[in-house]
């Protein structure tokens, strides 16, 4: 029984801090490729600041990625890959905020607001970004094909 509620203490936090990502349209009335957008963001910023997985960061990016960080790092789609998926860096409490979406054709336009907590050796830093996404549609999905990330101001 130890064991046991030892174990449940033990994954407890790593539970919390998944359950802790909010996703916010701020009840915009999203058209379907509006909607499949923002569905493949928040797919993606899982796998990126949350599980690392390279599978589905690669299914939903495409071959010609432009990835630009808010330090001025840009990186194609291996390497943007690469580095999330090595990133020893936790993200806590990520909030997503959808600021405006449009699509254009086979083209979307997605801006929006990132709050959350970054944890780096055990020291929380707080990480507020105005990001825009390009994405296009390839077949049947949408992939991102741009990102740039800029630093705001922590509120």
């Amino acid at each position: 029984m130890k064991k046991f509620i030892l174990l449940l203490l033990g994954i407890a936090p790593f539970c919390i801090a998944q359950a802790q990502s909010t996703n916010d349209t701020g009840n915009m009335e999203l058209k379907k490729d509006e909607q499949a957008i923002w569905n493949n963001m928040v797919e993606l910023h899982s796998a990126v600041f949350g599980n690392k997985d390279s599978i589905v960061m690669g299914k939903l990016v495409s071959n010609i990625l432009a990835y630009g960080h808010s330090t001025g790092l840009l990186e194609d789609k291996l390497a943007m890959i690469h580095k999330a998926a090595t990133n020893t860096m936790k993200y806590e409490q990520v909030i997503n905020q959808l600021i405006s979406i449009k699509t254009i054709g086979k083209v979307g336009i997605l801006r929006m607001d990132l709050k959350a907590s970054s944890i780096e050796k055990g020291v929380a830093t707080p990480v507020h970004l105005g990001i825009i996404q390009v994405w296009k549609r390839e077949g049947d999905n949408w992939k991102l094909i741009e990102r740039q990330a800029v630093k705001l101001p922590i509120r």
